[in-house]
């Protein structure tokens, strides 16, 4: 993160937005990632990909973004790219609209892959919005980008971050008309930052009720399970980790049924051997 004296126009952002495949990032999964690496003074570089999740895309979700299975067969896995977007967002302040959402699905999916979590900073352009267009009857991303008269293809990647980039730089000028803003003016009028590790959607946990006892990070136990269409099944599980998200804890771990790593939601464990 940069100094608090660092004037806006020596800045680099990113704005940032993600297609998923539904709106919780311990069960569901990236399907795109959109970037744009810019200054006060234009575009530097854009990172715009699909992304394979490995599962079949909701119909519900398909109708929101209009990404469907075919689409991304053949696209790059989330653990195949993680690299590069720690690259391509490294030394910037990130610009996102409602930042806890895309910060949560980013953090798991590094997390997931073993892989340190980098330092994400964002400023919300909801927040932001509400300060600067108190007018308007909503900040959903559309709305503001009406009002801003952008002709932008909403709840795909690439589009949304432009969105996003273009209410932060209308916001600046307009705040700003002289250049003059530092990050410290920037956080006086936003608020404090979003950081990945104050989201409150996400955050380890060291205690989340009687049923986590027989649980021990790193050894392997068998659990009874019901999934939520309600089938029971056996499984050997290796825990990895505890993670609440909106309220609802769960369970990171590999499971050998499955062959892979999964997250089980603790009140759906009936049973722990």
């Amino acid at each position: 993160m940069n100094p608090s004296d660092t004037k806006l126009s020596d800045m680099t952002f990113c704005a940032l937005d993600l297609e998923t495949t539904g709106t919780n990032p311990a069960l569901h999964e990236i399907v795109e990632v959109g970037i744009i690496r810019f200054s006060m003074n234009g575009i530097k570089d854009v990172y715009d990909t699909l992304v394979n999740p490995g599962i079949t895309i909701p119909s519900e979700t398909v109708g929101v973004h209009g990404i469907t299975d075919e689409m991304v067969q053949g696209a790059p896995q989330i653990e195949d790219i993680l690299f590069r977007i720690d690259e391509f967002i490294r030394d910037s302040l990130l610009v996102i609209h409602c930042p806890e959402f895309d910060l949560s699905f980013l953090g798991l999916a590094f997390r997931k892959n073993d892989m340190p979590v980098p330092e994400m900073t964002a400023v919300d352009t909801v927040r932001l919005s509400r300060r600067a267009y108190p007018r308007l009857t909503n900040c959903k991303l559309e709305t503001i980008c009406s009002h801003l008269r952008l002709e932008i293809m909403h709840h795909r990647a690439y589009p949304d971050a432009r969105g996003c980039m273009e209410i932060f730089t209308d916001i600046i000028r307009s705040e700003d008309p002289h250049g003059v803003w530092t990050v410290s003016h920037l956080r006086n009028y936003h608020g404090a930052f979003v950081r990945l590790s104050g989201a409150k959607q996400v955050h380890r946990i060291n205690k989340a009720g009687k049923k986590l006892k027989g649980i021990m990070l790193g050894k392997t136990v068998d659990i009874t399970y019901i999934d939520q269409s309600g089938n029971v099944t056996k499984r050997k599980i290796h825990p990895r980790e505890f993670i609440t998200v909106g309220g609802e804890t769960y369970l990171l771990a590999h499971c050998h049924l499955r062959g892979d790593t999964r997250y089980f939601k603790m009140d759906r464990i009936m049973e722990i051997n």
